[in-house]
Parts: structure tokens; C-alpha cells; sequence
């Protein structure tokens, strides 16, 4: 029997060998081939990931990268609903005006026209509600 090996250089050699070593061999073989089929389908190798664009030595993108990601998501949680508690504790008119100015986009100028009144009243409104929102908030 003959049993051919090819060395990492890509040189292939073949040697003649009895029946019972060639089995041997062949057992070995086989055995290593199922080894590395179920390694394959539990991990994923270095070079398979290198190729999917994950590189194991960056650190953003570690468990601890991903810890302090989680981290800064409850952290940003839990000053939106504080944010939100003392927002609640605006008055009506002053909670219209952080919703024209922020999540509308107005101007200062469109709202004071709306109202009949000056920019310079306008601002002073905001001012006077951002003093209210900072007291309450610390």
C-alpha cells in the first residue's frame, strides 16, 4: 500500500508500506479529519473571522468594548427618563415651546411672530426654562 504525505513546503512524497500500517495510518487520518469537522462546527477559526472583518486584537471590538457600549446605553437610559420626569414638571406653555424649538426645528423668530411677541421675549422664555431644567436636574 502506498500512502502519500505532502509537506507544508507542497513537496509530495509517497512511501510504500505494509497493509497493517497503511490502516493504521488511514485510522489516524480519518479520526483527525472528524476532529477538525467537529471543531469547525463549534468555533469559528481566526482566519475565518479575519475574513468576515473581525480582528481579534482590536479592542473595540472585545467583550469589553461591547460591556462599556452596554454601559453607556443605561446610562443614557436613565438620564432620558430623568430628563423626561422633570420635563414633566414644566408648565404647559413652557413644554410647547422645547417642543417647537427642539423636535420641531422653529426658529426663534417663526414662534415669536405665532405669538406676537418679540425674539428677545422668546429667548428669555427658553432661558428662564433651561435655568428650571438645570436646577431640577442636579
Amino acid at each position: 500500500m502506498k500512502i502519500k504525505y505532502t509537506f507544508v513546503t507542497g513537496e509530495t512524497v509517497e512511501i510504500e508500506v505494509d497493509a497493517e500500517l497503511g490502516n493504521v495510518v488511514i485510522a489516524i487520518e480519518h479520526d483527525q479529519s472528524n476532529r477538525d469537522r467537529a471543531e469547525t462546527r463549534r468555533h469559528s477559526s481566526l482566519d475565518q473571522l479575519a475574513a468576515a472583518g473581525f480582528d481579534p486584537a482590536d479592542k473595540a471590538a472585545g467583550p469589553a468594548a461591547v460591556f462599556e457600549q452596554k454601559e453607556a446605553i443605561a446610562a443614557h437610559l436613565t438620564n432620558l427618563a430623568k430628563l423626561r420626569k422633570v420635563m414633566s414638571e414644566l408648565l404647559p406653555q413652557q413644554q410647547d415651546l422645547i417642543r417647537k424649538i427642539y423636535f420641531e426645528n422653529r426658529t426663534m423668530t417663526s414662534i415669536a411672530n405665532e405669538e406676537a411677541v418679540s425674539v428677545a421675549a422668546i429667548h428669555d422664555r427658553l432661558k428662564k426654562i433651561h435655568q428650571k431644567l438645570k436646577k431640577l436636574l442636579s
